[in-house]
């Protein structure tokens, strides 16, 4: 897809250059950084997108999802391959960030429009006609606001001069190294500082936020009170996006509300006698392949009563599609792309798993909610009150994509296939019992929520490295590329009852190339085929090139949130983890040397 920025006038815009439209949501949604040929740029709000946008062509629809995200509908981004229509049409619209630049020749230092001019689309410096480099220095806030580097107040130590004289600025690079130290800004009215402890945490103490927005170029500034950090252009640091994502399946929760529906003046009568509304529960979805538990209906009826309004969880998209997953068979009804066969159970899982499934079509479509600055994930209630890092920060989860609000937001649609697995409920309630120690710490430690699912479980743990360890067993075996598989875990959610308990995980590819759909990963579910992965996932997981390091860890990786588990042995490229790398334990799956009872696959050890 094109992206284009504004020209010298608000009715002109020029194409500069191209970006996949899945890239728009998972890396360079609005608000993003965009290295170009022609210079850096920012992804625009999805307000600006609205001119661009065919209202048919790049519609998407996923009631579940929408219903989650509290909008009417979601928007492809833009495309257009055809260069001769008009240039708004299916092009991405941003703006060019940041705004200072420097010569490397002569070391100017300023506003691209003060010392630039446009010259074969780049910009060249007035003075010496070298090509301008864009500063690499930014600094942003834990809300999420992005502006350039203070370069005249940090050379002039925290007071921006106001004697009416002008301040010309330099840069200049001192040694044969690229350190900080070496990077000397330079004023005309003779004042001089190096870039060294610039990175520092309170490196801008004293210097006011002021709440700028590169991304809505037409948006007033907004007030805010968080002390900025200084980031470099290429940090990661600079944008995390925000996504959810579902998948298109026939959901059962349609069938519980349509039963309810013609069963309404009786569940009136019997919703206030639990005890009676149970006795009918069978006869009523027996049509269903399995009757649905009393806190389920009531949840259903209970969401029917409140209309518009009633609360649509994660919960209940997991559950919803973990019902549909598990009733195994199930031919493809033209309307949700979904397509499974249920295979038998291979010799080397039957002790833990129950079902096994072959997913051989399905859709995905992954939403793009916001983005963050600086750190990944928000912080909790105590830790914002207390951590200097996070004072004034405004309480957002995270920054939503416009200033105005809008009926949708921008997605894409994927067509896969995939791997699901299911396992006996009464063998990982007795095993979490057993290791209910090793991980009762490990939540509360980290206090990082996936989703609001029960991490402090041991099956999350178990069910997470297990995904993990089978992911990379089957880019070793198929020659699949790591980032093109995916995990889907379904577990117990906190506040849950017993009887909406899940234990499955999903490994799927969903993406819109090649990889999505050459029915490669299917095959693999086959009995056969499973075996022989199962037990050489077994194998590999068994030994680790940093143990006895990474096997005795009680805490590495992000916030420490794992124990056994390092880049060499479990950890999964980012697009392929729901929970960025954290909760895995291969003690879970193999035990330890002293105790193997600690890991639910630790019967293969022998094998192994």
């Amino acid at each position: 897809m094109n992206i284009s920025i504004q020209g010298t006038t608000k009715q002109s815009r020029e194409r500069i250059g191209e970006v996949r439209r899945s890239q728009v949501i998972t890396t360079f949604g609005p608000g993003a950084l965009l290295k170009l040929p022609d210079g850096p740029v920012i992804i625009d709000g999805t307000r600006f997108w609205e001119r661009t946008l065919d209202s048919e062509s790049d519609r998407l629809d996923e009631p579940n999802l929408e219903r989650l995200l509290h909008v009417d509908h979601f928007c492809a981004p833009p495309v257009n391959e055809d260069e001769e229509t008009e240039i708004y049409k299916g092009v991405l619209p941003a703006s060019r960030f940041p705004a200072w630049y420097f010569c490397p020749t002569c070391g100017r230092l300023g506003r691209f429009y003060r010392i630039g001019k446009k010259k074969k689309g780049q910009l060249h410096c007035v003075h010496c006609d070298a090509l301008l480099v864009p500063s690499r220095f930014l600094i942003a806030c834990v809300n999420g606001h992005l502006e350039d580097f203070p370069y005249m107040w940090w050379v002039h130590r925290g007071a921006t001069p106001k004697d009416g004289k002008r301040h010309d600025l330099s840069v200049h690079f001192n040694g044969k190294s690229g350190g900080l130290e070496n990077i000397v800004i330079k004023c005309s009215c003779g004042k001089e500082r190096s870039m060294f402890g610039c990175m520092n945490q309170t490196a801008l103490q004293g210097f006011r936020c002021y709440g700028h927005r590169p991304w809505l170029p037409d948006a007033a500034e907004e007030r805010c009170e968080a002390v900025p950090r200084t980031l470099l252009s290429s940090s990661s640091s600079v944008y995390y996006s925000v996504v959810a994502s579902a998948l298109t399946l026939p959901h059962a929760m349609d069938e519980i509300r349509a039963v309810l529906s013609k069963k309404h003046e009786d569940m009136e009568a019997l919703v206030d006698a639990p005890n009676i509304l149970q006795r009918f529960l069978p006869k009523w979805f027996a049509q269903l392949p399995e009757c649905p538990s009393l806190d389920t209906v009531l949840r259903v009826w209970e969401t029917m009563q409140a209309g518009a309004a009633s609360r649509f969880e994660e919960a209940d998209l997991f559950l919803d599609e973990y019902r549909i997953l598990s009733r195994g068979t199930m031919e493809d009804d033209g309307r949700h792309q979904y397509q499974a066969e249920e295979v038998a159970v291979p010799a080397s899982l039957q002790p833990v798993a129950c079902q096994v499934v072959k997913v051989s079509r399905l859709r995905e479509v992954l939403a793009l909610r916001g983005f963050r600055r600086i750190y990944p994930e928000p912080p909790d209630e105590e830790t914002a009150k207390k951590d200097p890092r996070f004072k004034g920060w405004n309480g957002k989860p995270h920054v939503p994509l416009s200033d105005r609000p809008l009926d949708w937001l921008p997605a894409v649609e994927m067509l896969g296939e995939g791997i699901f697995l299911r396992f006996r409920e009464e063998i990982i309630t007795a095993w979490e019992q057993r290791v209910a120690r090793r991980y009762a710490k490990l939540y509360e430690k980290a206090g990082i929520e996936i989703m609001g699912k029960d991490v402090a479980k041991g099956r999350y743990i178990f069910l997470h490295t297990f995904a993990h360890l089978l992911i990379r067993q089957l880019t070793l075996t198929c020659g699949y590329s790591g980032a093109s598989l995916k995990e889907r875990i379904y577990t117990d959610f906190e506040g849950r009852g017993a009887e909406e308990a899940m234990c499955g995980v999903l490994i799927y590819t969903a993406t819109s190339d090649s990889d999505g759909s050459l029915g490669g990963l299917v095959q693999m579910a086959e009995p056969a085929h499973l075996d022989v992965l199962v037990r050489e996932l077994v194998r590999e997981a068994s030994w680790c090139s940093s143990d006895p390091v990474c096997r005795e860890s009680s805490g590495q990786g992000y916030k420490g949130a794992n124990y056994a588990a390092c880049h060499a042995c479990t950890l999964l490229p980012e697009t392929s983890c729901e929970a960025r790398n954290i909760y895995l334990d291969r003690v879970a799956v193999i035990g330890t040397l002293a105790d193997r009872s600690m890991g639910l696959l630790s019967y293969l050890m022998e094998e192994a």
